[in-house]
């Protein structure tokens, strides 16, 4: 059983937070006396006080047993007023060793975010944009960014929502593709039919549309028209992952996207085109002459996926059950800039070790910190690419904007190790300037 006092504390700090008032003296001592378990009267109340038997009984009690009623939510009175306390604070208590003890199930902060997990942060309004972009007819999206930035955990969000739209759908990841069909286009045509027709679960029948007589963007072209967009009766969305693994091959890679934008534009004439939807995936860390971008970029929805916002970053720490105070959430932006991997793994491995945010943050640009891997491998593609370094090192020297040479920066913008806005370049969070300025000086 709790004191009365404890159970006075509780009563007043509840009274306050509710109405911004406070018990007056005399409240308190009519309070805490009906706590104590010890049945006396309001005549006793009064006497024992130096009070008014009338005042106690007929202004004070009615007063009183009023506004607990109220921040209560429950009928009390001079009888029940414990009871009452003790049962809503075992409730309250029950109910937080509850939540204690339903922790968060954190997945591995690699790869892409699992479609139910509640660490998914929407960027806004591009997320949305996407959506609205999928409903319409022969729609193209293009997503591009640097690796570990939530391309793929973007692309399953939007291949979800038109499984929600009753839509029909296939997801191609051209990096699993054998290597001989994307050095020989006519092969790979062929595969890209046959691989759709598996996800559609619909019956091949590429051998009545490839014809000899024909090159093999006519018979895909025919086949997709006259066979697979017939047998379906709702829009097909088709999700292209790392499609910038066709460009190590510049003439494949070149008639594929001349083919898409013939697709695309035979909406225009065929109404049959409209029900095909495409979302094609682009890293471009990969070095190549040719991008999506480049070759459609007049077509569709061009997304470029920026970095988190300090909003959407306190979202991300919020839903891993952790507070940052503003200072250290300064910190976290200063280090990170809102990189999503960046942010995932830093906040995987606080949750873990609560009490270490001092020692992650001192060592993580080190080579035994938490970013170890991720900077070892942006080294050495620098070292394997002397003129990125030389124009990394020139922007490790300053802390100002600095122009580079145009091809240059777009490839260093492409690694995402720096950002690039009217023309000038800055080096993209403060753990990469500390991490290169040690490596590379």
């Amino acid at each position: 059983m709790r004191s009365s006092e404890e159970l006075l504390q509780y009563i007043k700090v509840l009274v306050e937070v509710n109405t911004g008032e406070n018990l007056t003296e005399v409240e308190s001592i009519v309070l805490d006396e009906c706590l104590q378990g010890i049945k006396k009267t309001y005549r006793d109340i009064a006497l024992e006080h130096d009070y008014s038997f009338n005042y106690i009984q007929q202004v004070i009690a009615p007063n009183l047993w009023r506004l607990l009623t109220e921040v209560l939510e429950e009928k009390v009175s001079k009888a029940n007023i414990r009871p009452v306390l003790e049962k809503r604070i075992s409730f309250q208590n029950e109910n937080l060793a509850e939540k204690s003890e339903k922790k968060i199930q954190l997945e591995l902060p690699d790869g892409s975010v699992p479609y139910n997990s509640s660490l998914y942060i929407k960027r806004l309004p591009e997320e949305e944009a996407c959506y609205q972009e999928l409903v319409k007819p022969s729609a193209l999206l293009k997503i591009t960014a640097p690796r570990q930035m939530g391309k793929t955990s973007l692309l399953m969000r939007i291949i979800s929502r038109a499984e929600e739209l009753n839509y029909k759908t296939a997801v191609i990841d051209v990096q699993h593709i054998e290597k001989v069909l994307l050095s020989d286009f006519d092969k790979f045509l062929h595969w890209f039919c046959a691989y759709l027709t598996l996800q559609l679960r619909l019956v091949p029948k590429l051998d009545d549309y490839w014809d000899g007589n024909m090159n093999n963007k006519v018979s895909s072209t025919l086949y997709i028209e006259e066979y697979l967009l017939q047998q379906i009766r709702t829009p097909l969305v088709i999700g292209i992952e790392e499609i910038n693994e066709i460009f190590d091959n510049l003439k494949i890679s070149q008639q594929f996207f001349t083919l898409i934008r013939h697709w695309h534009e035979k909406a225009n004439i065929n109404p049959v085109w409209q029900k095909l939807r495409l979302v094609m995936v682009e890293c471009t860390e990969v070095n190549t002459p040719l991008s999506v971008d480049e070759s459609l970029s007049d077509l569709g929805l061009n997304l470029e996926l920026r970095p988190f916002n300090q909003e959407e970053v306190q979202e991300l720490i919020k839903r891993h059950q952790l507070h940052l105070a503003p200072n250290q959430l300064g910190t976290v932006m200063d280090l990170l800039s809102g990189h999503p991997y960046l942010v995932r793994v830093f906040l995987y491995f606080l949750y873990q070790q609560k009490d270490n945010f001092e020692q992650l943050m001192s060592t993580a640009a080190t080579d035994t910190g938490i970013y170890s891997n991720h900077l070892h491998k942006h080294l050495w593609n620098l070292q394997d690419n002397p003129e990125l370094k030389a124009a990394f090192k020139v922007l490790l020297n300053t802390k100002e904007p600095v122009k580079l040479d145009p091809q240059i920066a777009l490839r260093l913008k492409n690694t995402g190790l720096i950002t690039v806005a009217k023309g000038k370049c800055t080096i993209a969070n403060g753990l990469y300037r500390r991490y290169f300025s040690q490596r590379l000086s």
